[in-house]
């Protein structure tokens, strides 16, 4: 679920730099929506999800320190970089950052259907450190 947002979050920011590059507002604002709402029914709600599947309750506050850290950086960033190489330049850098996400997702990402809760928790860990129960 968290890849193919990622993948479709991509798509829709891909859309807003080219709806930008020939100026069409109205297709923009439907990528804008479109991205959001992909985020909001993927990454944003399952992120907690996921890490609190497989990670004790240190690596979760790690894991949404460093979520809410990164979106302190993109709020305080995102005008100067508008400002610096322009809204395609932006949503351009968004795009490529957002695809690298996706292609780490699917190569690093496992999956914990079917496994028990400390299976789940484990499953990051080196298979010599893990414990069988």
């Amino acid at each position: 679920m968290m890849i193919a947002g990622e993948f479709g979050m991509a798509l829709f920011l891909g859309g807003i730099v080219v709806c930008q590059y020939f100026n069409w507002p109205l297709p923009i604002l439907v990528c804008m929506i479109g991205m959001i709402v992909i985020y909001q029914c993927t990454l944003g709600s399952y992120f907690f999800v996921y890490v609190s599947q497989v990670g004790t309750e240190s690596q979760n506050s790690v894991a949404v320190f460093t979520l809410w850290l990164i979106v302190l950086i993109l709020s305080l960033t995102t005008g100067l970089m508008i400002e610096s190489i322009g809204i395609i330049g932006t949503f351009g850098v968004f795009t490529a950052a957002t695809l690298l996400g996706g292609f780490y997702f699917s190569c690093a990402m496992k999956s914990t259907e079917g496994l028990s809760s400390s299976d789940c928790k484990q499953s990051y860990w080196p298979v010599e450190y893990r414990q069988s129960g």
